[in-house]
C-alpha cells in the first residue's frame, strides 16, 4: 500500500509528473538565462565621461561619428582591446 494515496491535489503520480515538470522548466529557464549574460561582468569603462575614461588605463574614447545609414552615434568610452596572444604552434619531426 502507498503512502501517497490521493489527496485534494490528486493522486501522487500525478504530483509527482507536477513536481518534475516544473523542476525541469525551472532548469532550463535557469540555463537560458545564464547563457544569455556575458562571459565577463561589464565593463568599467561602460558610461564613463571623457575625463574619467581618459584618466583610465584600459579604457579609450570613441569619438561621434555617422553611420553610413545617417544616424549619428554618440561619443562613448569602451574598454581598450586586450592583445592577442599568438597560438602555440607545434613542431612536426
Amino acid at each position: 500500500m502507498s503512502i501517497l494515496k490521493s489527496s485534494k491535489y490528486g493522486s501522487a503520480n500525478s504530483l509527482l509528473r507536477k513536481f518534475k515538470s516544473a523542476l525541469i522548466t525551472s532548469t532550463l529557464l535557469l540555463s537560458l538565462a545564464a547563457a544569455g549574460m556575458p562571459a565577463n561582468a561589464a565593463s568599467q569603462c561602460k558610461s564613463l565621461a571623457n575625463n574619467a575614461c581618459a584618466a583610465n588605463a584600459e579604457c579609450t574614447w570613441v569619438q561621434g561619428y555617422e553611420r553610413k545609414d545617417g544616424r549619428t552615434v554618440k561619443s562613448f568610452c569602451r574598454a581598450k582591446a586586450k592583445p592577442k596572444t599568438p597560438k602555440k604552434t607545434t613542431s612536426r619531426s
